[in-house]
């Protein structure tokens, strides 16, 4: 069970980052 978690974590992570990422992408498009 505490692997899965570690597995979700990292993926929630690696979500924010492709949010953030997403995020400055629109950014630097709008201007």
């Amino acid at each position: 069970a505490g692997q899965n978690v570690l597995d979700i974590r990292a993926g929630i992570i690696s979500d924010q980052e492709k949010l953030k990422y997403l995020q400055e992408y629109i950014r630097t498009q709008c201007k």
